[in-house]
Parts: structure tokens; sequence; C-alpha cells
């Protein structure tokens, strides 16, 4: 069955979804830094056992490696806010509105801000992540984009809409829809 959605959301929610997606990419880069510290502390720790010049050598290049990793996410992360506001000025200020249709294979989105109009398909299987809080969908997709779909905006029975758009995603991917409902309550 076809679910059509209208979610117009606002510069300040844009902004922390975008916000928030900077922030997972720059954390994953931590998987790094544990690789190296992983691999220099032993290197490090044996040549000062042995007293080899090379052990300690190459330990050392693996510790700066995993500090300039620190370093760099640390610079990021700080930065970050800035980056999302300069280069997203139309989305933070007017907000954006995305026209959803969801069909058995694939969704339509007609994404609009400041006047302008972009239409794109997706495929379910471009879907990473779908996570249901509250008030919306987030739909994290392959290419690190996310998207936000309002409950709200569900035409007509909203809950017939919403179960409708659950079947479509989960049948075609086997997408299983994160619950962070209870995890947003915790932590309020």
């Amino acid at each position: 069955m076809v679910v059509h959605n209208i979610s117009n959301i606002t510069g300040e929610q844009a902004f922390h979804s975008m916000l928030q997606s900077g922030k997972r990419n720059i954390l994953k880069n931590y998987i790094y830094f544990a690789i190296a510290f992983a691999i220099g502390a032993p290197l490090t720790i044996i040549g000062f056992v042995r007293r080899d010049s090379q052990f300690i050598t190459m330990g050392a290049i693996f510790i700066l490696f995993t500090l300039a990793v620190g370093v760099y996410n640390i610079i990021m992360l700080s930065r970050l806010p800035k980056d999302v506001q300069n280069k997203n000025p139309e989305v933070i200020r007017d907000g954006v509105t995305y026209d959803f249709t969801f069909k058995e294979k694939s969704v339509d989105i007609i994404i609009i801000n400041s006047g302008k109009k972009k239409k794109i398909n997706y495929s379910y299987l471009d879907f990473k992540k779908i996570y249901e809080y509250d008030d919306l969908f987030e739909i994290r997709l392959q290419s690190k984009e996310v998207l936000l779909c309002l409950k709200d905006g569900f035409e007509n029975d909203k809950e017939k809409m919403m179960d409708f758009f659950i079947k479509n995603v989960s049948t075609n991917k086997k997408l299983v829809i994160i619950d962070k409902r209870e995890a947003v309550k915790k932590l309020k």
C-alpha cells in the first residue's frame, strides 16, 4: 500500500539531526585510535623490556599516530557546529519539508527548501537503519544521509499508515526499526 507523509522539519530539528550525524561520523575515527594504541603500546613495552630500539621506535610511531587521531577528532568535534551552520544556512534558517510517498518497493521524496524542489527516489535497500522516537522516525541511508519522517505527517488514520510504513520497509529488506522511545525516556 502507498503511504503518504509530509514532514515539515524546523531549522532547529535539521541542525540537531545534522550535528548528530556529523558526530557519529567523526567518532568512528576512534576505531583507528584504538587499533593504533593496541599495536603501539605493546610494541613500546616489548621494546623497553628487550631494550630494542626498533620496537621502541615502531611503538612510538603508532602512539604518535594515536595522539594525532585523538587531536584531529577533538578539533573536528569542536568545529562541527560552526561547519554545519556554514554549509547549510538555508536549511537551518528556513527548515526543510520532506514529502514522502512510501511505496511497496521504494520511496519517492520531494525535498522543499527555500522555494527549491528536488525529487529523489530511494529503494529500501538504500536504507541502513531506522530509529523510532516518540514524534518521528530517523531514517539513515547507506550514503550517510539522514531523513526525518514526522509521525504527525502521516495522512488520515496515522496509526494505520505508520503500520503500513513499517510493513513496507521491513518486508523489502528485513530492516528492523530500532525503538529509541524508551532510551530517550530513561535519559530524561
